[in-house]
């Protein structure tokens, strides 16, 4: 039994997730790709994942993991760097492959009042960020830019988010 009160014995929970990834043929991408990874995870869950851009909210640093009832949602940080990106990313992927509880969102509710909190007093972003860290360093040291291509169905799952929540409507370029 793992003590996740214990850091030391958090990278054996990450080392047996990532290897239980790859006997089901997911690998982390390298060159990195967010949508690629997201794909490929979500044909495995047999829901999709959508990225939503931060940016859509007004959030320029935060990354959230939002378990919705048919997909899931992981808002990213598309303005920050790409290394900052592709942390967030994975960080919120990993929330979803060690099996945490996902966010649920209500209309109408304030996604400003979810935004992350810093610090990792809970054991869960502490799996999270060393998920994030160990997968990173599986990935290409310079991201590739597909890190933030949102398909269709991405812009619409985003409408859809900020329409939920009130968010204003915006234009899609």
């Amino acid at each position: 039994m793992i003590d996740r009160d214990r850091p030391d014995d958090v990278q054996p929970v990450i080392d047996a997730a990532l290897a239980g990834l790859r006997r089901q043929s997911v690998t982390i991408p390298s060159p990195w790709n967010a949508r690629a990874l997201c794909d490929r995870l979500a044909a495995l869950r047999g829901r999709p994942i959508h990225l939503v851009p931060g940016s859509r909210f007004g959030w320029w640093f935060d990354h959230l993991w939002i378990a919705g009832d048919n997909a899931d949602f992981i808002v990213w940080a598309d303005r920050s760097s790409p290394v900052h990106q592709r942390h967030g990313v994975l960080h919120e992927i990993g929330h979803l492959v060690l099996g945490h509880a996902g966010v649920l969102v209500e209309p109408g509710a304030d996604l400003n009042a979810l935004r992350p909190h810093l610090g990792y007093d809970d054991p869960d972003e502490v799996e999270a960020e060393c998920f994030a860290t160990t997968a990173g360093l599986l990935a290409e040291t310079r991201p590739g830019a597909a890190v933030g291509t949102l398909t269709p169905e991405d812009r619409a799952a985003a409408d859809r988010l900020a329409a939920m929540v009130g968010a204003e409507a915006v234009r899609w370029t």
